[in-house]
């Protein structure tokens, strides 16, 4: 269901809503289900076009706002107009309804209703992980959140003794994955207002290291320059001005002791362009091979995750495989792919008669 598509807009939701389709159940994410659902498109005109910023939703269908500028969640302020747009449908035909803002840029929630953009470069980024939430009870994998449960978490009581062990890569060898996490900063940071720099103490010992952090407003090579202790990191515009997450891993061990990472405006943004914004970052260490399993992607096990006050929050299944927690991804881990066929097999036959 389309919000803050004008009259005059009614073709470009059905191309929008059939691309995010493609993209959702003809790609791979969902392909496994198309045969289970049906997808329908409801459109209702709004009187503005676009999304509300700074919590003050504009005169459209179903008020969907943000709540300040940042590229993060996005709230629906008329729920009730979204149900009786649900229910028009018909009976059985509304089981998880999705509000689709007209708005160019990465922004979502779950709950009752799936909420994205339709947003070309990020909007099935975050529709499928959304969706996840609401197909099938799954807590989030990334580190830094509050909701951990559902059948992709397993509590830090239970150490190695994961719930999903039927899946295990190694049955008869549990162990949990050796890491620790160093930064965790949801910054919304201007980078107009000078560097960002972040510090943090290595115990040393650890091999391997990892950093992923999102950037909005960055759509040239020289719009930031990202460095860790005075060493510019590889970064690359993605040449968008959305918000885009970046990857970086490395094989050289951090020495003991204190390293800076910094985020650093390069160049302004154009006049009536978004502001340059360096919205999440993350740095893990890892143990080497076999101590944290992660040469195969596919791989499952017990990794530790954390909450916003880096406190152990308990272990998902993959490390990165899965996109409850690398949104990246396209793919869902075994775990959670169960998990949604038992869902849906509660409320769906799939043998239509049988005949003796």
């Amino acid at each position: 269901m389309g919000d803050g598509y004008l009259a005059s807009q009614h073709d470009q939701m059905e191309q929008d809503m059939r691309r995010l389709t493609r993209d959702m159940f003809q790609g791979t994410t969902f392909f496994p289900y198309l045969p289970v659902f049906n997808i329908w498109s409801v459109f209702r005109e709004s009187n503005e076009e676009g999304l509300g910023v700074n919590g003050r939703p504009k005169d459209t269908a179903f008020g969907l706002y943000r709540d300040g500028t940042e590229l993060r969640g996005v709230y629906c302020s008329k729920p009730e107009e979204a149900r009786a747009a649900c229910s028009s449908v018909g009976p059985d035909s509304c089981d998880f309804p999705s509000l689709i803002g007209n708005d160019p840029f990465y922004g979502g929630l779950g709950g009752e209703f799936t909420i994205s953009t339709q947003s070309p470069t990020s909007g099935t980024i975050v529709l499928r992980h959304e969706m996840g939430h609401n197909f099938v009870d799954v807590g989030e994998e990334y580190d830094g959140g509050y909701v951990y449960s559902g059948v992709n978490h397993s509590p830090v009581r239970s150490g190695p003794n994961v719930p999903w062990r039927a899946w295990l890569t190694e049955p008869d060898r549990p162990q949990l994955e050796d890491a620790i996490l160093q930064v965790q900063e949801y910054a919304w940071y201007n980078l107009a207002g000078g560097p960002f720099v972040v510090s943090f103490a290595s115990p040393g010992g650890y091999t391997r290291w990892g950093a992923r952090f999102s950037l909005s407003g960055c759509e040239t090579d020289d719009a930031v320059v990202v460095d860790l202790d005075g060493r510019a990191l590889p970064w690359a515009s993605s040449g968008t001005l959305d918000r885009v997450i970046t990857d970086y891993t490395s094989e050289e061990p951090l020495e003991e002791g204190t390293h800076t990472l910094t985020f650093t405006q390069k160049t302004p943004p154009k006049p009536g362009n978004p502001i340059r914004q360096l919205c999440s970052v993350t740095l893990h260490e890892y143990a080497p091979e076999p101590q944290f399993h992660m040469a195969d992607r596919t791989f499952v096990g017990a990794y530790p995750t954390w909450r916003l006050d880096k406190v152990l929050a308990g272990y998902r299944p993959t490390n990165e495989l899965c996109l409850m927690r690398n949104m990246s991804s396209e793919v869902f881990c075994p775990v959670c792919y169960e998990g949604m066929w038992m869902e849906f097999l509660g409320v769906i036959g799939i043998i239509d008669n049988v005949t003796v």
